[in-house]
C-alpha cells in the first residue's frame, strides 16, 4: 500500500465487504496537504464505492442479485448508482476493464480507482483502491491508475495465497 501510495501520490485504502457493505480496515495517507482520510470501522454500501463495485463485479450474477433484493441501492450522493440496470452495466465496465471507478458516487469531490483482492478459492472479499480529489485524479488517468491498482490487488492477493 505504501508503495502504491508513493507511486500515485494518492491515498490508499483496504477494505472488506461485510453485511452488503464495505468496511475500510485502513489507510496509507498521500502526503499531500488535500487528500482523503479514510477511518478504520467506516461502512459503505458496495454499490456506493468503488472497493465495493470491484467486489460485486467479481461475484457471481445470483450474489449480485441477491445484494439487490437484501440492500437496494440507498443514494449517497447524486452520482450513486440508484438504479438496478446501471448497477449491471457497471459491473460489466468492471469486468472488462478490471478495476472499477467511482466518480463522485460515495463522496462529492473525491473520486477512487478500486479493484478486488480474491482468496484461495478464487472469491473476492476485499479490495484496495486509491483515492483523491477531483481536482488531481481526471478521467483521462483512469486507465494508467487502474491498471497500476489492479497490479498492487493481484499482488496482495497472491501474497494472501489467494487466485
Amino acid at each position: 500500500m505504501r508503495r502504491l501510495r508513493d507511486s500515485t501520490g494518492e491515498s490508499i485504502n483496504l477494505g472488506i465487504a461485510d453485511l452488503g457493505d464495505i468496511v475500510f480496515i485502513t489507510q496509507v495517507e498521500s502526503r499531500e496537504l488535500m487528500r482523503a482520510i479514510g477511518k478504520p470501522g467506516f461502512r459503505a454500501p458496495l454499490h456506493g464505492t468503488a472497493m465495493g463495485q470491484a467486489i460485486l463485479a467479481a461475484m457471481s450474477e445470483d450474489d449480485v442479485l441477491q445484494y439487490l433484493r437484501t440492500y437496494g441501492l440507498p443514494k449517497l450522493t447524486n452520482n450513486t448508482i440508484a438504479r438496478a440496470s446501471r448497477l449491471h452495466e457497471t459491473l460489466g465496465e468492471v469486468r472488462r476493464a478490471g478495476h472499477a471507478i467511482d466518480d463522485e458516487q460515495n463522496a462529492v469531490g473525491l473520486r477512487c480507482i478500486a479493484a478486488a483482492i480474491r482468496d484461495e478459492h478464487g472469491q473476492p472479499f476485499g479490495a484496495i483502491s486509491l483515492v483523491g480529489p477531483t481536482q488531481r485524479i481526471k478521467s483521462t488517468d483512469f486507465p494508467h491508475l487502474g491498471a497500476t491498482v489492479r497490479a498492487a490487488a493481484d499482488e496482495i492477493t497472491a501474497a494472501y495465497g489467494g487466485r
